[in-house]
C-alpha cells in the first residue's frame, strides 16, 4: 500500500481544499472525492508526476439531485477512482480528452445513457442511442420509466 498512500499524501497537501473522503479501501484500491473545477487539474498532477494515463471507465450514477461520475485510473496494478458530483438539472463536465484520450468513448457513454453534457468533447455524436432518439430521456437515470418505450419506440408525452 506504499503507492497508495503516496499519492493520498501527495493529493492532501498539494490539493487540500479541492480533494477529500480519501479512502484506501484495500491495497491497490483508491477513492478519492474532488471538486468538479478541479478534475482536469487532479488528473494532469496524477499523469505528469506518477505517469497516470490509463483511463479503465467512467461510471456515472443517479445520486438524488447529482450525477455522481467516477473516473477509473489504472497504473501498475493499482485503481485510483476520482469521484466528482455534478447537479442534475443541468449537468455538466469538462472533457477530460486532452489529458487522457481513452475517454473519448466513455464520455460519449455518460452523454447519452445519463444526459452529463460533456463540454468542448472533439467529437460530441451520439455513441448508444439512436440519432433519433428524444432529447431528455436518459436511460439509466432513476427517473427513467420503460412504459416511456412502446414496441421499441419511444412514445411522445
Amino acid at each position: 500500500m506504499e503507492v497508495e498512500k503516496e499519492i493520498k499524501e501527495d493529493l492532501l497537501k498539494t490539493f487540500k481544499e479541492y480533494v477529500s473522503n480519501i479512502k484506501i479501501s484495500r491495497a491497490r484500491r483508491v477513492f478519492i472525492d474532488v471538486k468538479k473545477e478541479k478534475l482536469k487539474d487532479v488528473l494532469l498532477h496524477l499523469r505528469d508526476k506518477y505517469g497516470i494515463t490509463h483511463i479503465s471507465t467512467i461510471t456515472a450514477v443517479d445520486v438524488n439531485e447529482n450525477i455522481e461520475l467516477l473516473y477509473h485510473l489504472l497504473k501498475d496494478g493499482v485503481c485510483i477512482s476520482l469521484r466528482i458530483h455534478t447537479p442534475k438539472n443541468a449537468p455538466d463536465v469538462d472533457t477530460v480528452t486532452d489529458i487522457l484520450p481513452g475517454a473519448v468513448l466513455y464520455e460519449l457513454e455518460i452523454q447519452d445513457m445519463m444526459g452529463v453534457v460533456v463540454k468542448d468533447h472533439p467529437d460530441p455524436k451520439r455513441l448508444i442511442l439512436p440519432d433519433d432518439w428524444p432529447d431528455g430521456i436518459y436511460p439509466l437515470r432513476k427517473d427513467w420509466k420503460v412504459d416511456w418505450v412502446e414496441g421499441g419506440e419511444i412514445k411522445e408525452e
